[in-house]
């Protein structure tokens, strides 16, 4: 038999690894959602504003009203005001057993109201593309700036006289599609509530081989994982959240998956790492840490702003998929750096949210059933 050589092999070889199935081969149904907003709007986005989508609630006819909620992978559950929720009723619907609360730390807002489960059509307007969700949506009968709200101990009530409150809110529009947000502020931020990883019907398509989940770019979002749209992501297991067994990788609550990791946190290019949690988040055009009390950090003593040309370093991943770095003031406008990077020293635990211009870098995927996140380069 004659000796084939490496030289002769090595195509084959290289065919043979690139036609090998990857994690999602079996998994065919998807669905995109274009980011959009009240004006024209030119994709891919440049993450300067908050992304929206258009969505439609309980109805897809073309008098339904439209809206565009923000998209937030800050929070977990769509935050609507009640007075503008199609079908709404107080007296069937504001009730004890239903009663709910989220409060959102990056900007010290506390919203309560009530759940309510609700269809939600993406795409409302072409059939060809509609896609249909149903969740419970927080119904918002109230909103208060609170700055002293302890997400460890307070619950739908400021422990102290709000800086301001509206007891009728309208125009509240967020729709969180976070993860693992339960200990922020979002008891009732579960699985359940996210519409991205409760899709119920895309366009006819069978939905046999549809995965529940979502990658992120600046063009929108694709719901439902396959190897085309997960191409080129380097993926990572997600702890589970309050797993059961403990030390397992099974959650209480199925699909409850705790925040990437980071093993590297740091304000002085990494000379100082500090290992803890990770969340790039589409909500904010900020930044913020947490680190250990007794940690000296470059900072203005009152805002809590980083001085300009701090160097931050934080490993998305752990290990790391991919690095983040920037300088503190520097790039903004175009880069990851964000607008404010705030840093705290806090008992809670080290974390690192790097702000929506993350997305300038990197796009994101979200495996809802397997509690995996990929990340790949823009």
């Amino acid at each position: 038999m004659t000796k084939l050589s490496s030289t002769l092999l090595l195509p084959f070889l290289l065919a043979l690894t690139i036609a090998q199935p990857g994690p999602y081969a079996s998994f065919h149904t998807t669905g995109y959602i274009p980011f959009t907003d009240t004006t024209a709007i030119t994709l891919p986005i440049d993450w300067s504003s908050k992304p929206k989508v258009d969505v439609t609630v309980n109805s897809f006819a073309s008098t339904a009203r439209l809206f565009r909620p923000d998209v937030d992978t800050g929070t977990c559950g769509f935050l609507f005001s009640s007075k503008d929720l199609p079908d709404w009723n107080a007296t069937t619907e504001a009730l004890e057993t239903n009663k709910g609360w989220q409060f959102l730390s990056s900007s010290d807002l506390l919203y309560t109201g009530h759940w309510v489960t609700r269809d939600i059509y993406f795409n409302p307007r072409n059939s060809a593309t509609r896609i249909k969700a149903t969740v419970p949506i927080l119904a918002v009968t109230k909103k208060v700036k609170c700055t002293t709200y302890s997400v460890s101990v307070d619950t739908d009530t400021c422990p102290t006289t709000p800086e301001w409150e509206d007891n009728n809110p309208g125009s509240v529009r967020v729709m969180g599609v976070g993860f693992g947000r339960e200990d922020d502020g979002q008891p009732k931020g579960t699985p359940d509530k996210n519409a991205f990883i409760n899709i119920q019907s895309i366009a006819g398509q069978s939905m046999t081989t549809y995965l529940q989940g979502y990658t992120i770019d600046s063009y929108g979002i694709n719901v439902g994982l396959t190897n085309d749209n997960t191409l080129g992501m380097t993926f990572q297991d997600l702890p589970a959240r309050n797993p059961n067994p403990v030390g397992s990788r099974v959650p209480s609550i199925a699909r409850d998956w705790a925040s990437l990791r980071s093993g590297c946190i740091s304000f002085d290019d990494g000379a100082s790492c500090y290992a803890g949690e990770v969340l790039l988040d589409t909500g904010i055009a900020n930044s913020s840490m947490r680190v250990p009390l007794g940690v000296t950090l470059p900072r203005d003593a009152i805002t809590k702003v980083l001085n300009d040309g701090t160097i931050v370093r934080v490993n998305l991943g752990d290990p790391a998929i991919v690095t983040e770095r920037f300088t503190a003031g520097t790039g903004a406008a175009t880069g990851v750096t964000p607008d404010l990077a705030f840093a705290y020293n806090s008992a809670r635990g080290n974390f690192f949210n790097t702000g929506r211009h993350a997305y300038r870098a990197w796009k994101t995927a979200y495996d809802s059933v397997n509690g995996r996140y990929g990340i790949g380069t823009v």
